[in-house]
């Protein structure tokens, strides 16, 4: 998680900046901005950024999941320190990350705090050789979250709804469509369709099958997936690949239909979208995911 910059910096002395598509405001680090394709503020001169996520999750089952060797290991990252914190809202937990993206040594700082309900991770990143200019900044930033009301956002590309589903859920570079809109969700496997727009613009450097694979294993709760079908796709102009399967079949309390697809954008990333469904009503919602991924638009 690395990124670059949209608007003019913020000044270092400000009044807390709500984080747009969130609950959350804070002090973002002085030479950051809003950021234009997800909730939260990056700098422009460095891979240097400041993401907000909502999840609609336990706190601690979530924060279980960064001590667990199989997840780190996928995703190439070693869970340095981890700290008790406390800010406004209460009590919080820091980890402290070291991530390997392609040859680049990233440091990751995950703010996570919530309830029974409810989690808000607040992830600082940086180039580890940029520590010097970024790592006191955003610990700072991080120590200055509070919860608000919650801001409103728009995605910046376009799925139209199809069947019962209508827009859960719309932040900068990100939508998230359920049935009747319902958000957030009741069942982490759905019924939901997300799309987004990569958070780096660092190009997809491994075959797209098997980049598609390993975002479906890293998905929370899959511990096996069934290929069903994976093929080459054109949307909206651009090139791609596409995945339905099912993970953990064999558990029908856990099983889930998956329809991932990964669009490349050039040099600026990737968009993925995703229809998640419990595997009982893949069948309902399939058709719905099919229609949605058909109607995305960069327009």
């Amino acid at each position: 998680m690395r990124y670059l910059s949209f608007f003019v910096s913020l000044p270092l002395l400000c009044a807390p900046v709500p984080v747009p598509g969130t609950a959350v405001v804070l002090d973002p680090p002085p030479g950051m901005a809003p950021a234009a394709r997800f909730a939260g503020f990056e700098s422009k001169a460095e891979p240097a950024s400041l993401m907000v996520v909502e999840l609609a999750q336990p706190v601690a089952n979530i924060t279980a999941g960064f001590a667990d060797p199989k997840r780190l290991a996928a995703q190439k990252m070693t869970l340095d320190a981890t700290e008790k914190v406390k800010i406004a809202p209460g009590d919080a937990l820091l980890f402290n990350f070291t991530q390997q993206v392609s040859s680049t040594e990233y440091k990751k700082l995950i703010l996570a705090f919530g309830d029974d309900k409810k989690t808000v991770l607040v992830t600082g990143s940086y180039e580890l050789k940029s520590a010097a200019n970024w790592d006191k900044p955003l610990r700072a930033a991080l120590m200055s979250v509070n919860i608000a009301a919650q801001q409103a956002s728009a995605a910046g590309f376009k799925v139209v709804p199809k069947g019962p589903y209508k827009v859960g859920r719309a932040m900068p570079g990100s939508l998230a469509l359920t049935p009747n809109g319902d958000f957030p969700l009741k069942d982490r496997r759905g019924p939901v369709f997300l799309a987004s727009h990569s958070t780096t613009p660092v190009p997809i450097e491994t075959p797209l099958p098997d980049f598609l694979q390993e975002k479906a294993l890293a998905l929370p709760g899959v511990q096996e997936l069934k290929t069903i079908e994976s093929k080459a796709i054109t949307l909206d102009g651009l090139a791609g690949q596409e995945l339905i399967g099912v993970a953990n079949e064999d558990k029908p309390e856990s099983a889930v239909f998956i329809h991932a697809i990964v669009l490349r954008d050039g040099s600026t990333g990737y968009y993925m979208l995703m229809g998640l469904a419990p595997n009982d009503v893949a069948a309902a919602n399939s058709p719905h995911f099919r229609a949605m991924a058909d109607s995305f638009s960069r327009k």
